[in-house]
């Protein structure tokens, strides 16, 4: 006591306050980084926590995915199933051990950052993404989902919140959620997962392409070449006439229609538009249907017309500008191949 005495003596009150503030940014510092738990007890945490994020984001999402859209895609959940299981095995694994590696409330917050986020996903998925409908290239009027990207928002920022708030409990408390939160996640979106997987369908959307090959290949005789400008109207024809009345004399054996009239500014419906004369179903139906029901409409189909005539049909465009699945046209268009998907260019 008397030694203990003699030391306190030695520093004047400012410099007491002063040890005692750096004694206390030293231990918040050490709090940081400095863990008692043993390197296997951090894996347990960083494992459940790393493990249901992957699964749901790597696995459950992009499987949901592909077993509801089976007549959309050339390809089904079956196909992509263990790709998705690999990716998940394999993040987990990496990403597991070297999160552990972490320390002190590093660790935890890392891990309720992981959690947190995980969580706001699954609300996410379950009650605003069906709002905004399905993403396929079209624009989006973003204004009209303000109301949902606020309530979104502040899902998120509640969710992130409500996970720090737990690890301001206490650790006792936080590591009991962590693990109760990846075991919740994972048994409902596992559930839904193998929901998806019994009831998705195997029937894919056959895709094709209009293949170039041999197009400069051709009969001796009896062949029957028809050039489609899709955009090109009769008027403008005229026009150029007007100028030039011989203009057409030099294209030997070309034949002019003069009734008939570029009706869209796109070539996607244009096209097929010219070749079937369908007007009912350009005005009264979707893009969709029009391509699928517009060969057929009334009875007519062209390319079955000309194909009984013994000729074959080649036709060099893109495919989906003129059909919607193969099935419509394989049996008349002799270059058609589905094995290949076709990308239109942008």
């Amino acid at each position: 006591a008397v030694v203990l005495y003699n030391y306190l003596n030695t520093f004047k009150d400012g410099d007491i306050v002063e040890e005692k503030k750096t004694n206390l940014l030293l231990s918040k510092l050490c709090a940081l980084w400095c863990d008692d738990r043993k390197y296997l007890t951090r894996l347990l945490y960083a494992g459940a926590s790393v493990f249901v994020a992957c699964f749901m984001f790597l696995f459950a999402g992009p499987f949901e995915i592909v077993a509801n859209s089976g007549t959309s895609l050339s390809f089904s959940h079956k196909d992509i199933a263990f790709l998705l299981i690999a990716a998940v095995f394999v993040l987990s694994v990496v990403l597991t051990p070297l999160l552990a590696l972490l320390r002190g409330k590093v660790f935890d917050i890392t891990v309720t950052l992981i959690s947190s986020v995980t969580l706001a996903g699954y609300v996410q998925s379950l009650f605003f993404n069906g709002a905004v409908t399905s993403l396929t290239g079209d624009g989006v009027d973003w204004t009209n989902h303000t109301l949902n990207m606020l309530l979104s928002l502040a899902t998120w920022v509640l969710i992130i919140g409500l996970g720090f708030f737990v690890l301001y409990l206490g650790r006792s408390v936080w590591k009991n959620a962590v693990l109760f939160l990846a075991f919740a996640l994972f048994v409902m979106t596992g559930t839904s997962t193998v929901t998806a997987a019994l009831t998705g369908s195997d029937e894919n959307a056959k895709f094709a392409t209009l293949s170039t090959d041999g197009m400069y290949e051709y009969s001796k005789e009896d062949n029957t070449f028809i050039f489609v400008l899709d955009r090109l109207d009769y008027r403008f024809i005229q026009d150029v006439l007007a100028d030039d009345p011989t203009f057409l004399d030099k294209l030997d054996g070309f034949t002019q229609y003069t009734d008939a009239i570029s009706t869209f500014s796109r070539t996607k419906p244009a096209i097929n538009h010219m070749f079937t004369g369908s007007d009912e179903l350009a005005y009264t139906s979707t893009l969709d249907e029009f391509r699928a029901k517009s060969w057929t409409e009334g009875g007519r189909n062209i390319l079955a017309d000309i194909k009984n005539q013994g000729y074959d049909v080649d036709i060099y465009a893109l495919f989906q500008d003129l059909y919607v699945e193969a099935d419509h046209a394989e049996k008349y268009i002799n270059n058609l191949e589905t094995d290949k998907f076709e990308v239109a260019p942008i």
